[in-house]
C-alpha cells in the first residue's frame, strides 16, 4: 500500500483580544440590560433591546461561520475522497467479517451446548433432553456482549429449574406421565400442564371405554374389490397408485369377520397400524 500524499498545513487560530472583548461585553450587558423589567417599562423598550442585542450577537456568529467555512471546506473535500477509498474496502471486508461472525457464533453455540450436556454426567441422561429442547437455547447468548461465565450461570439455572419441574411432574403420579414429560421437554415450562393433564386423562378414559366395543384399523388392500369392501363396511378409502388405503371403524367381532372375508376372497392386505 502506497503512502497517502495529502498536502496541507495544520491551521492555527489566535483570538488575541478575547479576554478584553469578553470583559467589555460582560460590563456592557450588565450595565445596560441586566436589570431590565420589561413588565414595567413595556413592549417598545423590550423590542428596541431585542434588536440591539441581535445585532451584537450577529457580529460574533457571522465571524464564527466565516472561519468555519474557511477552515472546514478543505477538510470536507479530502474527507469525501477518503470515504470513497473506505467504500472500496468495505465490500470484501463485510464478506469476510460476516463469515467470521457466523463461525464465531457457531463455535460459541457448540461450547455452550457442550457445557450443558456435560451436566448429564452428574445429573442424569434427562439433562440431554432438556438441552435438546427447542426452548433451551437463548439466542441472546450469541451476542458479543454475553460472556461465557454469565451464559454458563444461565445454563445452570435452566437445568436446575427444569430438574425441579421434572421431579414435580413425576410426583404427580399421573398415568400420562410420559406424555406430560414429552410436552414439558418441548417448552421447558409447567404453565398449563395441569389442565393439559386433566384433558388427556378425560380423553384416555373415553378411549378406554370405546375400545371395548370398537376397533380402529388401517389396511393396505391390494385388490379391485376394495371399493366393494369399503361400501359394505361403510368406510372411506383413497388411491395410492394401484393400491387402496382404508381406514375402518368396526367392532372386534366385525374385525374378525373382515379378516375371514378378505381371506375367503383372496384379498391381499397389509396391516399398517392398529390401535
Amino acid at each position: 500500500m502506497r503512502k497517502l500524499m495529502i498536502k496541507g498545513q495544520a491551521g492555527s487560530l489566535e483570538f488575541s483580544n478575547f479576554d478584553e472583548i469578553k470583559s467589555g461585553l460582560v460590563s456592557f450587558i450588565s450595565t445596560k440590560y441586566q436589570d431590565m423589567n420589561y413588565e414595567e417599562i413595556g413592549y417598545d423598550i423590550a423590542y428596541r433591546d431585542k434588536e440591539e442585542l441581535r445585532k451584537i450577537k450577529r457580529i460574533f456568529s457571522k465571524k464564527r461561520l466565516e472561519l468555519k467555512k474557511i477552515y472546514t471546506n478543505p477538510y470536507l473535500q479530502v474527507e469525501s475522497m477518503l470515504k470513497d477509498l473506505e467504500a472500496i474496502v468495505d465490500k470484501p471486508l463485510k464478506k469476510a467479517n460476516s463469515y467470521v461472525e457466523r463461525n464465531d457464533k457457531l463455535e460459541k453455540r457448540n461450547r455452550i451446548i457442550s457445557y450443558a450436556k456435560s451436566k448429564s454426567m452428574d445429573l442424569g441422561d434427562f439433562v440431554k433432553k432438556i438441552v435438546d429442547s427447542p426452548a433451551f437455547f437463548n439466542q441472546r447468548w450469541l451476542n458479543k456482549s454475553m460472556k461465557l461465565p454469565v451464559i454458563y450461570a444461565d445454563v445452570d439455572d435452566i437445568i436446575e429449574s427444569s430438574i425441579r419441574d421434572i421431579h414435580s411432574i413425576k410426583a404427580m403420579g399421573s398415568d400420562n406421565e410420559n406424555v406430560l414429560l414429552a410436552r414439558y421437554y418441548e417448552t421447558l415450562s409447567t404453565t398449563g400442564l395441569k389442565n393439559f393433564e386433566k384433558n388427556i386423562s378425560k380423553e384416555s378414559t373415553k378411549s378406554s371405554s370405546e375400545t371395548e366395543f370398537e376397533k380402529v384399523s388401517e389396511f393396505r388392500v391390494k385388490s379391485e374389490e376394495s371399493a366393494e369392501l369399503c361400501s359394505k363396511l361403510n368406510s372411506k378409502f383413497y388411491e395410492v397408485k394401484e393400491e387402496k388405503i382404508l381406514k375402518i371403524f368396526i367392532s372386534k367381532k366385525q374385525a374378525e369377520a373382515l379378516f375371514k372375508y378378505m381371506k375367503f376372497e383372496d384379498i391381499e392386505y397389509e396391516e399398517v397400524d392398529s390401535k
